[in-house]
Parts: C-alpha cells; sequence; structure tokens
C-alpha cells in the first residue's frame, strides 16, 4: 500500500478550500478575504511539494485571467471573489483536470439559470437580474468530475 502524495494533500487541500468557498458564496454571496489568503498559502505549498512545472501553473492561471479580462469589458459580469477564486484554486490541480472542472462547474451554473429563465417564461414574467453563487457550481462540478473520471 502506498502512502500518500504531494498530489493527494494537494487534492485534499483543495476540496476544502472549495467547500469553504462555496458556503460562503451560498450564504453571504461573497467569501472573505482571509479564506483566499488562506488558500493561496495552501496551494503554494502544494506547488512546492508537488514540482510542477512552471507552464502548467502558467496554464492555469489563464481562466483566472481571462475572467480578468471579461470584468473589464463587462462590469458587474463576476464579482471579486469569482476571480480570486479562479486564481487561487488554479493552484492545487493540474491544468487538464482543472479545466474540466470548470467546464462541468459552468454547465452546471447554466443549466440552473436556464431552468429559472425558463420557469419565469412559463409563469409569463420576466427573470429579473438574480445573483447566482457561482462558486456553488464550481465546487458542484468539482466533486461530479472527480467521482466521474
Amino acid at each position: 500500500m502506498a502512502g500518500i502524495t504531494a498530489p493527494d494533500i494537494g487534492m485534499a487541500l483543495y476540496f476544502l478550500f472549495s467547500a469553504v468557498c462555496a458556503v460562503s458564496d451560498a450564504r453571504y454571496l461573497g467569501v472573505r478575504r482571509e479564506i483566499f489568503a488562506a488558500g493561496a498559502a495552501a496551494g503554494a505549498v502544494c506547488v512546492f511539494l508537488s514540482g510542477r512545472p512552471p507552464g502548467t501553473l502558467a496554464l492555469s492561471f489563464l481562466p483566472g485571467l481571462a475572467a480578468l479580462g471579461l470584468v473589464r469589458l463587462f462590469p458587474g459580469a463576476l464579482g471579486s471573489g469569482d476571480i480570486l477564486y479562479l486564481l487561487t484554486a488554479a493552484l492545487f490541480p493540474e491544468p487538464g483536470r482543472y479545466f474540466a472542472q470548470l467546464a462541468a462547474g459552468i454547465l452546471l451554473c447554466g443549466l440552473r439559470a436556464l431552468a429559472a429563465a425558463s420557469a419565469a417564461f412559463i409563469r409569463g414574467g420576466r427573470a429579473g437580474k438574480k445573483k447566482l453563487p457561482l462558486l456553488v457550481y464550481l465546487f458542484a462540478g468539482a466533486v461530479l468530475t472527480e467521482i466521474i473520471f
């Protein structure tokens, strides 16, 4: 039986960080900066222990940097906590795994928004603007991805 490896510890810390962010986002529609600081510290330790090459680390930061650009073009599209999560969470998993988790989470969030819009259309009203806690769906997508793959 093999011992616990650095990637195992990294993924455990990643899911702990994601769960804390998701609960905070669902409850308060925001995440405190201290949570991101702790997540960044844990992620830095995981990067150091796993010895990930800088190229894969730079690749993992692309969704967070793209989100920064999106907010510059469309103010209010994403909250600052969502962007900080994308940048902090990039430290933990490998890029392919991270992109699959993001895709699953965004798909779940889109399905939820579609369901709300469809319900409003059926009722004959307008859906209006409602803030969805994105981190809840990203966490659910990460768990779903880990179960499937």
